[in-house]
């Protein structure tokens, strides 16, 4: 038998086969996938109310000057967009398929995006998985799940929207 490379090796079929046959995957394709919280809508939902009452009382506040009240329903109008496509997304998100596979991590990256000058920074993971059939997917995931998985790594990968949710290793 030739020798092949650890690199081939991690996405053979081989692999696959003695993942799929073992009582690991059974069992972690039995386990529930983590749920979305329904904090993820009501917390934006009591935000847009906030935003839209403060927006209101700005308004009637403003008097005569024209250019303020349209720059209070400017603000106003793009928060509320804002926070209402936070609100999809995360209704969505609560009502999106959950995906089972057997997948093999083959990278990792983070993002970091702002945090300059007395700014906040933005964090956000991605984890790439091969499956079976050699379809590459990147997925966002969080800091838990990235912090949980490294390159090489075979294990039962739960997906929701093209987010990593859990992945569950051998």
């Amino acid at each position: 038998m030739p020798r092949i490379t650890p690199d081939e090796w991690a996405t053979h079929p081989e692999r696959f086969d003695e993942a799929e046959a073992s009582d690991w995957a059974k069992r972690a394709s039995a386990i529930p996938a983590p749920s979305v919280s329904i904090a993820a809508v009501l917390v934006p939902l009591i935000f847009l109310g906030a935003w839209v009452a403060m927006g209101s009382f700005m308004y009637s506040q403003a008097g005569g000057a024209d250019f303020f009240r349209y720059g209070v329903i400017a603000i106003t109008g793009l928060g509320t967009i804002g926070l209402l496509v936070a609100i999809s997304r995360a209704i969505r998100m609560m009502q999106a398929p959950i995906k089972r596979q057997i997948a093999v991590v083959v990278d990792e990256r983070v993002n970091v995006r702002g945090g300059g000058n007395d700014s906040s920074g933005s964090t956000h993971y991605y984890v790439t998985v091969v499956g079976r059939d050699g379809t590459r997917i990147e997925c966002e995931t969080t800091d838990t799940v990235a912090g949980l998985v490294t390159a090489g790594d075979i294990g039962v990968a739960v997906m929701r929207m093209q987010t990593l949710v859990a992945f569950h290793r051998a």
